[in-house]
């Protein structure tokens, strides 16, 4: 081999790998019966790469419906609690373009399962984003190399968990990190912001109202609360505690009234 080539070839062995990316999302054009009126709405599936001292350490997975050609349209970020549940249940059950079809009660149909369009969906009055968080849906922490290599030279004697992103303090600076990197790349700074959470989804916006503004200079235009757990105390019913059996009584008796059982 002539010098010539001797020299390429280290060159190319010295060139540095390329930046990591994330799997490739799709666009969709699509339409969905509503409030009386057909919207033609656009619906994109992808992944935003959080970051850690400049490094990738995750991945987030959304969707995102929007309506073009409609000025000043607010955008709303919806996520479910858990903690370890993706956006699924208010995706396709509550307030996304279409809902899985459920029978006159209310009951889940037998297989095949189908969706339906629902005419309930806030599509209707805002744009929306369902943000699965890490460890739910499709949305992972990125492999380590340097872990992944030592892997390979045998087992390590503790070996360490993805759950970095599991505690409550880098759950919610996850999904601050999201929205303000959302916001950039879609350009949607300029519309009014609105976050909706269910259950301990609930509890991430009461936390994420003051945190996205403090530390992501995003303010918010109105949160929006799904039956959220706030009080974790009320969760576990003990014969010593008359307050979780006070905010249940409430609702025990509505359900009974309403199915004639009062």
């Amino acid at each position: 081999m002539s010098e010539e080539l001797k020299a390429e070839e280290q060159g190319k062995s010295q060139e540095k790998k390329p930046e990591y990316e994330p799997p490739k999302g799709a666009v969709r054009q699509l339409s969905v019966r509503a409030g009386g009126r057909t919207l033609e709405y656009r619906a994109e599936a992808d992944w935003i790469v959080l970051r850690k001292d400049e490094k990738p350490t995750a991945e987030m997975f959304f969707t995102y419906y929007s309506v073009e050609g409609e000025a000043d349209r607010p955008i709303t970020f919806v996520f479910n609690g858990g903690p370890g549940s993706s956006s699924v249940y208010l995706h396709f059950g509550a307030v996304g373009p279409k809902r899985a079809e459920f029978g006159g009660g209310g009951e889940p149909l037998p297989p095949p399962h189908r969706l339906v369009d629902n005419d309930e969906t806030w599509l209707r009055f805002t744009d929306l984003v369902f943000i699965d968080p890490i460890g739910t849906g499709l949305s992972r922490m990125v492999p380590d190399e340097k872990a992944e290599a030592a892997k390979k030279d045998g087992p390590a004697p503790e070996a360490k968990k993805d759950v970095e992103y599991w505690g409550i303090k880098r759950d919610l600076e996850s999904i601050g990190e999201f929205v303000s990197k959302f916001l950039s790349r879609c350009r949607r700074w300029e519309s009014p912001v609105y976050l909706a959470g269910e259950s301990y989804g609930g509890f991430r916006v009461a936390r994420l109202a003051r945190q996205l503004q403090e530390q992501y200079g995003v303010a918010l235009a109105g949160a929006v609360i799904i039956s959220p757990a706030l009080e974790f105390s009320l969760l576990d019913a003990s014969d010593y505690d008359d307050l979780p059996w006070v905010d249940s009584f409430a609702t025990m008796a509505g359900g009974a009234a309403y199915h004639g059982r009062a």
